[in-house]
């Protein structure tokens, strides 16, 4: 599998674990929730690594690792990176975080 393949098959995963959020949210399992969010952030993490071509570390937190890269993601605004790395969700200024038009939308489109 090539790295763009590999992080393709990333955030397919992190877009499935998205949609079981849904369900944790719906049943008010919030731990689960939060859980799943977590796991969701490393994936999609570690599928920019990979599509960069770096080898993501088989521990959790890669953000750190991201920062030391910025550079190679060149589409992506340095203070982008810098939230993505630290986790920091994006702003939503108004309306339900559950609605498209809130900023979730086109997330791994």
């Amino acid at each position: 599998m090539t790295n763009a393949t590999l992080a393709h098959s990333y955030l397919v995963k992190a877009q499935s674990r998205l949609k079981a959020l849904e369900v944790f949210l719906d049943e008010g399992d919030y731990s689960d929730v939060v859980r799943e969010a977590q796991e969701i952030v490393e994936l999609s993490l570690k599928a920019m690594l990979r599509y960069v071509g770096i080898e993501p570390p088989k521990y959790h937190d890669v953000g750190p690792l991201v920062m030391e890269h910025r550079e190679r993601f060149r589409e992506i605004a340095s203070e982008d990176i810098s939230r993505l790395a630290r986790r920091e969700p994006p702003e939503v200024t108004q309306g339900n975080p559950r609605e498209p038009e809130s900023g979730r939308a086109g997330l791994f489109e």
